[in-house]
């Protein structure tokens, strides 16, 4: 009696692992999944802001890359959050010269606000650098008057594009 019990349980034991196990892969499967389509998501509405910020659309999607490899809630230890590490005196400046006004509220919670913003910080850093990509890319990490700064961050942002082009 005894061994039929405890094949019975051995056999419960096993199912309910068998079952635990399924549940993971499909929970793996479905983070993967969902990952994919919203970073195709991201990578459509990249290039629909590059147009508009007139950006070359694999810059900016490798901006996205280096900042939060697409993690829409990543977040910095210096308080930049979002796909393009967007900061509060980003946003300040944002709200002082675009036409629409954006709370930080909508720079955390919304990934479009967010690659809205942290698009619109590049373009203005193009435009204090004399239109130069690689000084507004040095000064988007580094801040504006630092342009002189360590060139680590625009090689890896330029690297990555090299990629996306398909020239590595």
């Amino acid at each position: 009696m005894k061994h039929v019990r405890d094949s019975k349980v051995k056999r419960n034991r096993y199912l309910h692992d068998l079952f635990l196990l399924l549940i993971i892969i499909l929970f793996i499967f479905c983070s993967v999944t969902s990952y994919g389509q919203c970073k195709s998501n991201i990578i459509s509405y990249c290039e629909m802001v590059s147009e508009q910020y007139d950006i070359p659309a694999g810059l900016l999607r490798s901006v996205v890359h280096v900042e939060s490899s697409f993690y829409q809630d990543a977040e910095s230890y210096a308080g930049a959050v979002g796909l393009l590490q967007v900061t509060k005196p980003a946003l300040k400046d944002y709200n002082n010269t675009a036409t629409s006004f954006v709370r930080w509220s909508s720079v955390v919670s919304n990934w479009r606000v967010n690659l809205y913003v942290g698009a619109w910080y590049l373009k203005y850093f193009c435009y204090k650098n004399t239109l130069c990509w690689t000084n507004a890319i040095t000064a988007y990490f580094w801040g504006l008057n630092n342009t002189n700064a360590s060139g680590v961050y625009s090689i890896k942002v330029f690297k990555e594009y090299k990629k996306i082009k398909g020239l590595l």
